[in-house]
């Protein structure tokens, strides 16, 4: 019975050694993500210029990670920073038919990025002309130095539709000797709102006031009517052209 106790001990006391001289020692990991993005317009035309804004996040919320190893009797405590280098942050195209969706630039160098912090960068979207209607998908990639790289598809749609000048009330003829009034709705047929709409009424011979109106933005789906003075000076022909 003595015998067979002892060697209990000795394995004991072996598998113990064994533990202290093997403790893992973790390693820092930071979690970057796209945590945020916006893009202006919401939805975008062929042709269409657009400001993405992408916010990268580290999303560590503390910012060092400690382990310790015991090596005979000593012990040694390391301290990770988990902030991390983001080296460099670009957009791959979304491509169909020989058109995409593309950006004009791409960061490099960006710098270091501590636990818990954020920046915003902002990209420049270019839609090709003629780009087919539909939902495409630019793949955002961060180079990550000392953690997982990141790769995320943004959502963009790409719609034909636009703002309309309707003719409301428009007189078949224009008077000589005096002003006559015109009223034209705008219609905004996209599903997002535009801004910045301008409408400017254009005919030979014909004085407008005002030259052109002013909207602004333009909720989605909502339309909104707009009243010209025109006075003849030759001819009648006349037409309305949206800005936007």
């Amino acid at each position: 019975m003595k015998k067979i106790i002892t060697k209990t001990i000795i394995s004991t006391l072996i598998f113990s050694v064994l533990i202290s001289l093997y403790i893992p020692n973790v390693q820092a990991s930071p979690a970057v993500m796209i945590s945020q993005y916006q893009l202006s317009p919401e939805i975008l035309m062929p042709g269409d210029t657009a400001v993405l804004t992408l916010q990268v996040r580290n999303a560590e919320t503390v910012a060092t990670q400690t382990s310790t190893s015991v090596s005979g009797g000593d012990s040694t405590t390391i301290v990770h920073t988990l902030g991390v280098e983001i080296n460099n942050i670009w957009i791959e195209p979304a491509r169909s038919g020989g058109k995409q969706i593309r950006a004009t630039a791409n960061y490099e160098d960006i710098g270091y990025l501590a636990a818990g912090a954020s920046i915003e960068v902002n990209f420049k979207l270019l839609v090709d002309k003629n780009m087919s209607e539909g939902i495409y998908f630019p793949i955002v990639n961060v180079d990550v130095s000392g953690g997982t790289d990141v790769i995320y598809p943004l959502l963009v749609k790409v719609s034909n539709a636009s703002v309309d000048i309707l003719p409301t009330s428009v007189p078949s003829k224009i008077s000589k000797g005096g002003t006559t009034e015109l009223t034209v709705t705008a219609v905004n047929k996209r599903e997002n709102a535009v801004k910045e709409v301008i409408i400017t009424p254009h005919g030979d011979g014909i004085e407008f006031v005002p030259q052109s109106y002013f909207i602004g933005s333009l909720a989605a789906e909502i339309s909104e009517d707009v009243v010209f003075s025109a006075k003849q000076k030759t001819q009648k022909t006349l037409f309305f052209q949206p800005y936007q």
